[in-house]
């Protein structure tokens, strides 16, 4: 780790430690990387939109504290990007590493609306018509899969 953190502040390394703080700030990282204006617009990117995302002031007041440090940012770096290289001057050559952003979203129990497709599809053929569960008062049945272009509604909803 002490290739990484070399020169940087010892109130910074203490735990926990705060590493978009570390990488942005004068007495951490920021005087080592090459690409800095690259890496601080990733970062506050990045920061900006978990803040944005969810009730926690935290990620808020971390980003306002970093973007008024002193650095410039580069505007061509897209916020969504899924790939930014942190290059860092060492004495022993230059690091790169990169730093990826992936997000998964929750999973989602889909309810079929079974009273229209039953009304506008046909009964099968031996099948007497029925109140469906939705008709009744109850959710209708979960799907697997979301209704495919090959498969009809009926069968999704039957």
């Amino acid at each position: 780790m002490g290739l990484l953190t070399a020169g940087a502040a010892a109130h910074l390394l203490q735990p926990p430690v705060n590493v978009l703080r570390l990488s942005l700030r004068p007495d951490g990282l920021a005087p080592r990387t090459t690409d800095l204006a690259q890496w601080r617009s990733h970062l506050l990117h990045r920061l900006a939109r978990d803040a944005a995302a969810g009730a926690d002031p935290d990620p808020a007041r971390l980003h306002e504290e970093l973007a008024a440090l002193p650095a410039g940012t580069d505007p061509a770096v897209a916020p969504e990007a899924a790939a930014v290289p942190l290059r860092l001057d060492h004495p022993q050559g230059e690091l790169v590493s990169s730093s990826t952003v992936t997000t998964f979203g929750a999973a989602v129990d889909l309810t079929a609306p079974a009273p229209l497709p039953r009304a506008a599809a046909p009964h099968p053929p031996g099948r007497a018509a029925t109140a469906s569960p939705v008709a009744r008062g109850g959710r209708g049945p979960k799907l697997a899969a979301p209704v495919s272009a090959s498969r009809s509604v009926r069968e999704e909803c039957s």
